[in-house]
């Protein structure tokens, strides 16, 4: 039988250069992108692929479960690689009274879930998860970046307030709080899956230590090196929003030009990074993977 790799992102965290420069080059493994597994489940009555995880984990025993087999029945080898970064985190980062929102205790039982799925199949019976992470101070405001298309006034003063109520001790269990919290992810994710069937990877090693980033992208996939001269081609990933260091631009949903721009601020960033420090270590030391060179902790 075969395996089902899957990756959960986060978000911004180089996932769009993976799925359109290294995913679809890996050799032997059956790629279902994002919108290809949208058009799958949407075509059968669905909502898409994503929206399931904003349900009971219980829609896999039921008819998410149903078609999430028929897709992998689709399959033409043995394993099959699914890439879907908006299940590990919120659409609407910075609302802090959405209902609908990730949690990475949900997140675990949803995948144990769709594990239990497949294997009633009998054709898969591993699956393992990658997750990507950044460090948590770019990523907010990446994120906010991001997100500023779904905010009617997106400002540096707005962003500055709505990243300090995030690490603020009271929202310190608030769900978006919680997925930039590696160490808890990690903790979720293994207890639902087992130690050896998760992996976490740091977005900054794919340019300062590539070598690294893509022997331990190797491993996740079992020995499979075939996207490896891909890698070698594509160099260098660029971020859509970033205008240089320490600098964003926020999304506009029309399309049109915006002249928002946001700035991390070094007592923000140091306040944010001491936050997360502690968790950060822990998974360090557990994948060795040496954060502390990226400023991790």
């Amino acid at each position: 039988m075969g395996t089902v790799y899957i990756h959960i992102g986060l978000p911004k965290t180089a996932t769009t250069f993976l799925q359109g420069k290294i995913f679809p080059e890996i050799e032997n493994i059956t790629f279902f992108d994002r919108d290809r597994l949208h058009e799958f489940f949407s075509a059968r009555g669905g909502e898409g692929f994503r929206s399931n995880f904003l349900k009971s984990p219980i829609v896999w025993n039921q008819a998410a479960g149903t078609t999430l087999r028929k897709l992998a029945s689709k399959a033409i080898h043995d394993n099959v690689l699914i890439s879907e970064e908006n299940i590990s985190a919120n659409a609407r980062f910075f609302d802090f009274k959405a209902r609908r929102q990730q949690d990475p205790v949900v997140l675990a039982h949803h995948l144990a879930r769709m594990r239990a799925a497949l294997l009633r199949e009998q054709r898969f019976d591993r699956v393992k998860v990658l997750v990507t992470i950044r460090r948590q101070d770019t990523w907010i405001a990446s994120r906010y970046a991001q997100s500023g298309l779904k905010m009617e006034k997106p400002s540096q003063e707005n962003f500055e307030r709505l990243a300090k109520a995030l690490i603020n001790t009271k929202a310190e269990f608030h769900r978006s709080a919680m997925v930039i919290n590696y160490r808890y992810m990690d903790d979720c994710l293994r207890e639902a899956l087992g130690k050896n069937d998760v992996c976490f990877l740091p977005m900054e090693s794919i340019q300062s230590d590539s070598a690294l980033f893509y022997r331990r992208l190797v491993e996740f996939f079992d020995g499979n090196d075939s996207f490896m001269a891909a890698a070698e081609r594509e160099k260098a990933i660029h971020a859509s929003n970033a205008e240089g260091e320490n600098r964003w631009k926020v999304r506009q949903e029309d399309g049109q030009e915006n002249s928002v721009r946001i700035e991390m601020p070094e007592q923000l960033a140091a306040k944010i990074m001491r936050k997360f420090a502690k968790s950060n270590e822990v998974i360090s030391k557990r994948y060795d993977l040496g954060l502390d060179r990226y400023g991790y902790f």
